[in-house]
């Protein structure tokens, strides 16, 4: 499936801070058989992604790679994508999976 970007929280930390980050996941959309996402959503990402980094930073999830992040991901079977899907496992090794939808558009 297309998404903008898949990789570990830490990794995207890293890459929200170098800017430019609605570019990146337009590029990455592409690159992986989606629709580039629009100037307006890319302007977005450039903010949310470092309001995003900075609550992931603060909660209690593992930066490393036992958790997977996937931005910007096309819902199988569906015409829409998420904002964000995280992956992971916890303590015991029961697999955890979080949606989350950012709210910060301004328009739809």
């Amino acid at each position: 499936m297309a998404n903008g970007f898949s990789g570990s929280i830490s990794d995207f930390i890293d890459l929200s801070r170098q800017g430019a980050m609605g570019h990146i996941l337009s590029r990455n959309r592409q690159l992986s058989g989606g629709h580039a996402l629009s100037s307006e959503v890319q302007s977005i990402w450039d903010e949310n992604a470092l309001v995003l980094a900075d609550f992931l930073q603060r909660i209690d999830v593992p930066h490393d790679a036992t958790y997977f992040m996937l931005n910007e991901y096309d819902i199988p079977g569906h015409l829409g994508r998420c904002d964000v899907v995280m992956l992971g496992a916890d303590a015991q090794a029961n697999k955890q999976a979080s949606v989350f939808e950012l709210k910060r558009w301004l328009t739809f």
